[in-house]
């Protein structure tokens, strides 16, 4: 590991405030680059950058800070299920540096600006020693069905034992540690209860390889350069044009390239189409809700389903009212939503 730099910190706090490093890229922070998050696009990921090169504040959805708080207090338990089931030697990484009990965050000279902060280090039972890495999920058949299942190389069929974007973070850490394997330890239910199951991802040089070209394209292009990832349908990037384009009071007019009427005739199109689908929906709801009552309709025995599900009224709030009679109130609770922007269209008749 000659290598490496390794950082170690005392605290949580302290560890989160080093990770706030505008044109760093985290081990999971890599599988928003290459498209295959089911948490993070690239667009969020440079927004999260460019607000940390501002010093300034993305908002967090609460729902994820409760699953990593979660997931950090299974994590032990992952990790002693793993070790006794594998025969292998857990080893803290702090105390694999010396510093016990210590948050550790890896990178490596060849790629300074590519971090990890390892679970855990493992001694297998033929002494080599690995990188380990804990999950939990709810979603069983998403992982491998065995226990030490190995992944020699990245190939089609691969992503069937793993889901891709916890490969990518397994495959950046190898890369970073220059570790001969990464044992992925993951828990999920089985038959009422739960287990731990595991798969070693063996150091593939070919994929480690291209997913580190892949990363410092990306962040020489989009942190350093600073430009912003191609437009497409997220909301950071919504956010991002809701910001560069403001409202406009008087609009000079031009007439649309071939290109743009294309795109306006379609988005127009759509609309229609989503608008007509969505009564259409609607219609076919209520009239089921009839004829069903309180039965479940089944199409076939064992198949498809459908059923009435009923809630209850919504809970809101008269602002207006709340502004006039608590103005104080009002004016401490009031919050402004995030920026956005669409392009509307005008003049289309339905077909």
């Amino acid at each position: 590991m000659s290598d490496l730099v390794v950082e170690l910190f005392p605290t949580k706090a302290a560890w989160l405030a080093a990770r706030r490093d505008p044109l760093a890229i985290g081990a999971s922070e890599a599988a928003a680059v290459l498209g295959v998050s089911p948490y993070m696009d690239s667009w969020a990921l440079w927004e999260l950058k460019q607000s940390q090169a501002a010093k300034a504040s993305v908002p967090v959805d609460e729902r994820d800070l409760v699953a990593l708080s979660r997931g950090n207090r299974w994590e032990p338990v992952v990790l002693a299920e793993y070790a006794a089931e594998s025969e292998g030697t857990i080893v803290e990484p702090g105390e694999h540096f010396g510093r016990k009990g210590h948050t550790v965050t890896i990178s490596n000279r060849a790629f300074p600006w590519l971090r990890e902060s390892p679970d855990a280090f493992a001694i297998d039972k033929h002494g080599v020693l690995g990188h380990v890495e804990a999950k939990t999920s709810m979603d069983r058949d998403a992982w491998t069905q065995g226990r030490g299942t190995v992944v020699e190389r990245w190939t089609d069929g691969s992503e069937e034992l793993i889901p891709p974007h916890y490969a990518v973070q397994a495959y950046v850490q190898l890369a970073v540690t220059c570790l001969p394997w990464n044992d992925v330890c993951v828990l999920v239910p089985s038959g009422g209860w739960l287990e731990v199951r595991w798969l070693r991802l063996m150091r593939d040089e070919e994929t480690q390889g291209q997913i580190v070209e892949t990363l410092t394209e990306w962040r020489e292009r989009h942190l350093v350069g600073g430009e912003p990832p191609s437009v497409d349908g997220s909301e950071a990037c919504n956010r991002y044009l809701a910001r560069r384009f403001t409202a406009v009071k008087k609009r000079e007019e031009r007439v649309a390239t071939p290109e743009e009427a294309a795109k306006i005739r379609g988005l127009a199109e759509l609309r229609a189409t989503g608008n007509s689908a969505e009564v259409r929906a609607k219609v076919l709801a209520n009239e089921l809700v009839v004829s069903a009552g309180e039965h479940r309709v089944v199409l076939e025995k064992g198949g498809p389903f459908g059923q009435t599900q009923s809630t209850g009224g919504r809970t809101t709030i008269d602002a207006k009212k709340l502004e006039a009679s608590f103005p104080d109130a009002y004016a401490a609770c009031i919050r402004t939503g995030a920026p956005s922007v669409t392009f509307a269209t005008y003049g289309f008749k339905d077909k």
